[in-house]
C-alpha cells in the first residue's frame, strides 16, 4: 500500500502544478491559425502536410529538435486552445 500511496502523493502533487500553468501560449510554443502553418518564436517552424493529420509531424519535428514546447490553436477570435498531439 505504501507505494500506491507514494504514487497517489505525487500524482496529486503533478496536477496541483498543472493547475498553476499560464493557459496562454509563450514563445517558444509552437502556435498555429491553420493547423497547417506552425510559428515558433515568431517565425514559421513547420509546414505540415494537411490540417487533419499533423499530429504526427509535430511529434517528429520535436523529437527532431529534443524539445517539447505546448501546441496552440489561435483561434479567428484570438483565443488560445491548447492542443494534445499525444492523442490520435
Amino acid at each position: 500500500m505504501g507505494a500506491i500511496q507514494a504514487f497517489l502523493d505525487e500524482f496529486e502533487d503533478f496536477t496541483e502544478d498543472m493547475t498553476d500553468l499560464d493557459m496562454e501560449p509563450l514563445e517558444d510554443d509552437l502556435i498555429t491559425y491553420d493547423h497547417v502553418h506552425w510559428y515558433q518564436y515568431g517565425r514559421l517552424a513547420l509546414v505540415t502536410a494537411d490540417e487533419t493529420d499533423f499530429r504526427a509531424a509535430l511529434r517528429a519535428h520535436m523529437d527532431a529538435d529534443a524539445f517539447w514546447p505546448n501546441v496552440w490553436f489561435i483561434s479567428d477570435h484570438g483565443n488560445a486552445h491548447i492542443i494534445d498531439i499525444w492523442e490520435d
